[in-house]
């Protein structure tokens, strides 16, 4: 804030901005003082264990969910809208983590979790049109 001439990108992980710094995001978002945040969401906490992040979703496993997740997991780009940011959008870029997500959710393979993902990933005028109930199980 001190240079607003700069152009800051923050590039981020899902526990990162939805949890340790999620006060900050959600602030930053709120008083849109111009930062760029990525938030790159691989739905654990890859480096660290392999623990549940707040957008592993609900059903899911991990090393501290062994019977899965009981909680609904943060959608980022629904949390940055109600916080009024004023520019928020979904991009395509994959960043599973087959180690520690992938292996706890029977994907055996890398391959496998892009299956997943090609499965499930939609786009946003089809995801419009969901129902509730079929919205959880898309991205």
């Amino acid at each position: 804030m001190a240079k607003p001439n700069m152009h800051v990108i923050v590039v981020m992980g899902d526990g990162d901005s939805m949890a340790i710094g999620g006060n900050h995001l959600i602030h930053a978002a709120r008083r849109n003082i111009g930062v760029t945040a990525l938030i790159l969401n691989n739905n654990i906490y890859g480096m660290t264990g392999g623990q549940c992040s707040p957008t592993t979703p609900a059903g899911s496993f991990s090393m501290t969910t062994p019977l899965g997740q009981m909680e609904q997991s943060f959608d980022c780009v629904e949390l940055c809208t109600a916080a009024k940011a004023n520019y928020v959008a979904r991009g395509t870029i994959l960043t599973p983590c087959h180690t520690q997500y992938g292996r706890k959710n029977k994907y055996k393979t890398p391959v496998d979790m892009y299956k997943m993902l090609k499965k499930d990933v939609i786009d946003i005028e089809r995801y419009e049109k969901l129902s509730d109930a079929d919205k959880a199980k898309k991205v």
